[in-house]
């Protein structure tokens, strides 16, 4: 923590620790509010992730998408730290600003960008992680992780626009970034 604190020199620098923050506590709580367990689990903590891609870009995303999936696995939900989760969590951050960061949210970019999270992190990299952990096997794991991505993904896309374009989301990102 020394490390980002000691290179916090500017006002807009302390600013976007403080909103990462803030996003990361949402990101937890909300993750926490979810719906399931482990081997699926519906939540909205996609919200503030696309947030900090959105706002801050991939590098920064991933970073703070890294260190709520570390907050969340060792101190609020007591899983276990496995870094290979991590690894999920800081690509999707990287992903989200990579797709969003100084672009439109446009209806195509979103659904490009879901399709992506929902095959590459969720079905096939999350899917092999969990059966790492729990040895069961991904043919059992998969139907009910693909069935939930069949659910979700729509409703994703949906909320994902609407926030992306939401008038009250543009006036905060105008305050925020001038």
């Amino acid at each position: 923590m020394s490390f980002f604190m000691d290179n916090v020199t500017r006002p807009e620098d302390l600013q976007r620790v403080i909103m990462l923050g803030i996003l990361i506590a949402i990101q937890l709580i909300l993750g926490k509010l979810g719906i399931g367990y482990k081997v699926i689990r519906i939540d909205f903590a996609f919200v503030p992730l696309f947030l900090m891609g959105k706002w801050y870009g991939p590098f920064w995303a991933g970073i703070a998408s890294g260190v709520s999936d570390v907050i969340g696995a060792t101190i609020i939900n007591g899983t276990g730290f496995f870094p290979q989760f991590t690894i999920s969590a800081v690509l999707g951050g990287v992903i989200t600003g990579w797709l969003f960061y100084h672009h439109k949210v446009t209806w195509p970019r979103v659904i490009v960008y879901q399709l992506v999270i929902a095959v590459l992190i969720n079905l096939i990299m999350n899917t092999y992680w969990v059966y790492m952990i729990n040895m069961i096997p991904i043919k059992v794991l998969l139907v009910p992780r693909l069935i939930k991505e069949l659910i979700m993904t729509p409703i994703q896309i949906l909320i994902i626009h609407w926030i992306g374009n939401e008038h009250l989301v543009k006036r905060m990102s105008e305050r925020l970034f001038g």
